[in-house]
């Protein structure tokens, strides 16, 4: 949960779950892999959704007075309102 919230990568979490799930189920193996995708899957979740949270309830007067002179930051604002869930989707389709 943590590495999300702090937006740190999370590969290293999947390969180490993996690897340790993989060890306590050790004859099935298979079981275990899935068991700590799982896991990690669901704590990415729950992580996601903190730091949604957070960043919607206490740091969005703190951010919005330090952005609110930026001509971009008002133009993404408008175009979030009208198309949000568009916008979101685009967002989230890009590579980079």
């Amino acid at each position: 949960v943590k590495a999300n919230v702090f937006c740190l990568p999370s590969i290293g979490l999947w390969l180490g779950a993996g690897v340790v799930f993989a060890h306590i189920y050790h004859p099935n193996v298979l079981e275990g892999a899935l068991a700590g995708t799982l896991a990690v899957f669901l704590g990415l979740v729950v992580g996601s959704l903190t730091a949604f949270t957070l960043g919607r309830t206490l740091c969005q007067s703190c951010i919005a007075r330090r952005l609110q002179h930026l001509e971009w930051v008002e133009v993404l604002n408008a175009i979030v309102a009208t198309e949000g869930w568009k916008f979101v989707m685009l967002a989230r389709m890009s590579p980079v």
